[in-house]
């Protein structure tokens, strides 16, 4: 399947920033960690770009599900998330099978498999998204910790383990199948 160039073009941005905030998350301070002690410089600095970042994000985000909302049949959305409806549970039930039976020939390159893997994911960066945006709200300007700002945090860290195996699994298959010669990196990354 050709991507059109709009969502190429959300696709990197999307990659770069949740990468940037999964890999930032790990060296960043916050002020769940220091319950009001201050936090160093560089653990808060990189605590900000996490918030700024994120925001944009938010924005990218955003920006996606309405062109996809807006183009969805012109650019087959409902492709990721074949499970809601009868057909494409059966479908992807069956995909599922010849994956975990080695029978990967039988598995599309756009089939329901692969358009729920990447529904999964965009649902999972949505809800990080989302989480992170309550709590930058939350948190603005004094980052003090009420009981349903720690609750958020919670769920956005609940989901930032999602997104985590999303990133290493997506990147991994990407890499097979660029291996394989499917050129998957090369058809997503390329602008034209």
């Amino acid at each position: 399947m050709k991507y059109s160039r709009p969502l190429r073009i959300l696709h990197i941005f999307l990659a770069l920033t949740i990468t940037y905030q999964l890999i930032v998350s790990l060296f960043m301070d916050s002020p769940r960690l220091h319950g009001g002690h201050t936090m160093t410089s560089g653990g808060g600095f990189l605590f900000a770009s996490h918030e700024w970042v994120g925001l944009v994000a938010v924005g990218v985000l955003f920006i996606g599900w309405v062109y996809r909302f807006v183009n969805w049949k012109r650019e087959n959305q409902a492709r990721l998330f074949p499970w809601l409806s009868r057909a494409g549970a059966i479908t992807l039930a069956s995909e599922v099978m010849n994956f975990i039976k080695f029978r990967w020939k039988n598995v599309p390159e756009n089939g329901a498999l692969a358009g729920t893997i990447h529904g999964l994911g965009l649902l999972a960066a949505t809800a990080m998204a989302l989480t992170g945006g309550i709590l930058f709200i939350q948190l603005y300007p004094a980052n003090l910790i009420t009981p349903s700002t720690h609750l958020m945090m919670e769920l956005h860290s609940f989901f930032s383990t999602f997104m985590w195996a999303y990133l290493y699994g997506h990147g991994l298959m990407a890499l097979w199948h660029e291996f394989i010669g499917d050129k998957a990196l090369s058809k997503m990354f390329r602008l034209a």
